[in-house]
């Protein structure tokens, strides 16, 4: 066997392990599980307006194919608020193994496909009552889930200060931010909610 058809032999069985991307590392899906507090909701996802699965009765999980694009998570309740979420895809590093066993171009492809990005395994959605004998017990709910927020946060923006490198201070800086930004994100949607709930 000549060298050259050698070559056209690796090249030929590369592209076809590239087709795959990310699927080397981390596969092209993921199981994702929808909780309500309380259980017992019915949540519609969608992505980019085209509707993907419904769970009719939290909790549930449906398995979803890697995409770039966030999810909008509507749950509902009888007697309690109906609540849209939107689930960010993050970036992942799966990438990299790409690199590694398929060559640049696995990083190019995945890129485009969104295969290298995860949605979270688990998606948590509060519905609060939808009326409140007084505003005093509805601003203690509120008060308790806003605690909540903050000590989760608080929990995070430590844990990415004990892992932040020291000498990359604009990477640390740039990591506090991004925390920062999604704790007031979801301060504000639980305002919101505070808000539209009834008294009486």
């Amino acid at each position: 066997m000549s060298f050259r058809l050698i070559l056209a032999l690796a090249a030929t069985l590369m592209a076809s392990q590239l087709a795959a991307c990310a699927t080397v590392v981390e596969g092209t899906e993921d199981k994702v599980s929808f909780e309500t507090t309380p259980a017992g909701a019915r949540c519609g996802i969608e992505r980019d307006g085209a509707k993907l699965g419904t769970v009719d009765a939290t909790p549930g999980t449906l398995t979803l194919v890697k995409s770039k694009a966030d999810l909008a998570v509507t749950c509902e309740k009888t007697g309690h608020l109906t609540v849209t979420e939107r689930v960010e895809s993050e970036f992942t590093g799966a990438t990299i193994g790409n690199i590694l066993l398929g060559g640049g171009v696995g990083l190019i492809v995945d890129a485009a496909s969104g295969a290298n990005n995860r949605y979270p395994a688990l998606v948590k959605v509060i519905l609060p009552p939808e009326k409140f004998p007084t505003p005093a017990e509805r601003d203690s709910y509120f008060d308790g889930l806003k605690a909540d927020i903050n000590g989760r946060y608080d929990k995070i923006a430590a844990r990415a200060k004990e892992t932040c490198p020291a000498n990359n201070q604009a990477q640390c800086d740039s990591e506090t931010a991004k925390v920062e930004e999604k704790r007031q994100k979801e301060l504000t949607a639980l305002e919101t909610k505070r808000q539209a709930v009834k008294i009486g």
